[in-house]
């Protein structure tokens, strides 16, 4: 016995049994007299169900009956804590969680408030007070050591105003003047930025 196969009259779309032989044969339609080129009908692709998944009372909880296929299949690298597609193969952060690759940790967020003028001031206020004091310093040793003798004349007290004081106050001021412009480069230069300040969750 021939084997038979199923054909659709494309106007109607009543389907009709007829012999393989006859495929690419022209028909007509019993239905509404329409000819037409006999042709196999296609077959429908596999469709995946959704696992079932029981529930309490026995029921599918979440069967929702619908049907659902494949309709991506990604063979690039994936996150291993999230699963989503990463960058590239060559990538180490995953660019949607933030996991490391080669740490095996995710990035925590944290959420910054926003820093101001006044947060800036307050942060630069030590390196200007450093940069002062520096200032005044050197202002002071230039004027002890340019008018201090006109200042003691022939007093009981003008051995300050000798060479050996003068030597020993410079060397002394020294040492304060080289922390304070170390200190004054560092905040204004190096590390401008106030330090950021996380937002406060309420508990």
């Amino acid at each position: 016995m021939a084997d038979t196969v199923s054909v659709t009259c494309p106007e109607c779309k009543k389907a009709v049994k007829i012999p393989e032989e006859m495929l690419g044969r022209k028909l007509r339609c019993k239905g509404c007299d329409e000819t037409f080129v006999a042709r196999a009908a296609k077959k429908a692709a596999p469709v995946l169900k959704k696992p079932k998944k029981a529930s309490g009372d026995g029921e599918d909880a979440d069967d929702d009956g619908k049907e659902y296929g494949v309709t991506e299949e990604y063979l690039g690298a994936r996150c291993p804590e999230c699963a989503n597609p990463m960058e590239d193969e060559e990538a180490i952060i995953c660019l949607h969680c933030g996991y490391n690759t080669r740490t095996r940790q995710r990035a925590e967020s944290k959420i910054v408030e926003e820093q101001s003028a006044l947060d800036y001031f307050l942060w630069w206020l030590p390196g200007i007070a450093c940069v002062l004091a520096f200032l005044a310093l050197v202002g002071f040793d230039i004027w002890y050591c340019l008018d201090i003798n006109r200042i003691v004349g022939e007093e009981w007290y003008s051995f300050i105003a000798s060479g050996g004081i003068k030597l020993w106050l410079v060397v002394f001021s020294l040492w304060p003047m080289f922390y304070a412009v170390k200190f004054a480069v560092k905040r204004l230069i190096f590390n401008y930025e106030p330090p950021e300040r996380l937002v406060r969750r309420p508990k």
